[in-house]
C-alpha cells in the first residue's frame, strides 16, 4: 500500500501469489512464480477511482544457495528473475476501460535481481529478502521503466510434507514488505 497524502492518492495492491521452487544441485533451484491481482487507486482530490484485477506477470528465475541447505539452521542465497509481460493489463475506470499503472500485468520486461536467508524452525520458519525490480522499455499505458527497490522479512507454515523433509514441502507464507519506487523516464540512470 502506498500513500501519496498531500495530493489525496492512495494505492492498494492485494495479490495471491503462487510459486514453484525445483532443486536442480544440492545449491541451485529453479522457480516459476505467478500472481493473482486485486488492486485500486483512489485520487480524492480529482474524485477518481480505478480498479484493475487479473493475471500478474510471469517470473522464473533461479537461485543459488551459499552452502548446502540445512532445512533447521541459517541459508543464504542470490539469485535472479526475469519477469515476463503476459499478464492482464486492462483496468476499470467507472465503466470504462482505461490504462493505469496499477493494472496487474506490468506490459514489460524486467530484470530482478534479489539475495534472502531462511532460518528453519521445525514445521516454522523465518525469512527475509532484499532485491530490485529494473523494468526495461515503456510500457502499453504509455510510462517509462520504473525501478523498484524492495525488503521483506516473514515467516512460513509448512502444514503437511510429502516424503522426506529435505524433499517436497507444501506451506504458507506470510509477509511484511517495504517498497520504494524510483520512477524514471527514458534512459537507465542508476546510481548506487
Amino acid at each position: 500500500m502506498d500513500h501519496q497524502n498531500k495530493i489525496g492518492v492512495k494505492n492498494l495492491w492485494r495479490r495471491a501469489t503462487a510459486s514453484l521452487e525445483y532443486g536442480l544441485t544440492d545449491q541451485l533451484t529453479l522457480r516459476g512464480e505467478m500472481n493473482y491481482q486485486w488492486n485500486r487507486r483512489e485520487e480524492g482530490f480529482k474524485n477518481n477511482y480505478y480498479g484493475a484485477q487479473g493475471i500478474g506477470d510471469l517470473v522464473l528465475g533461479g537461485r543459488y544457495w551459499l552452502s548446502e541447505p540445512d532445512p533447521a539452521g541459517w541459508n543464504f542465497y542470490v539469485g535472479g528473475d526475469v519477469r515476463f509481460p503476459t499478464g492482464d493489463d486492462d483496468s476499470k475506470d467507472k465503466g470504462k476501460y482505461k490504462k493505469a499503472y496499477i493494472l496487474p500485468g506490468s506490459g514489460q520486461w524486467g530484470l530482478l535481481p534479489n539475495a534472502g536467508f531462511y532460518k528453519g524452525m521445525g514445521d516454522f520458519a523465518f525469512m527475509g529478502a532484499v532485491g530490485a525490480v529494473f523494468s526495461l522499455g515503456e510500457n502499453d499505458a504509455g510510462y517509462a521503466a520504473a525501478h523498484v527497490y524492495h525488503a521483506s522479512l516473514g515467516v512460513s507454515w509448512i502444514p503437511f510434507k510429502l516424503g522426506k523433509r529435505k524433499e517436497t514441502l507444501i506451506g504458507t507464507s506470510l509477509f511484511a514488505t517495504a517498497i520504494w519506487i524510483l520512477l524514471l523516464a527514458g534512459l537507465i540512470l542508476l546510481s548506487l
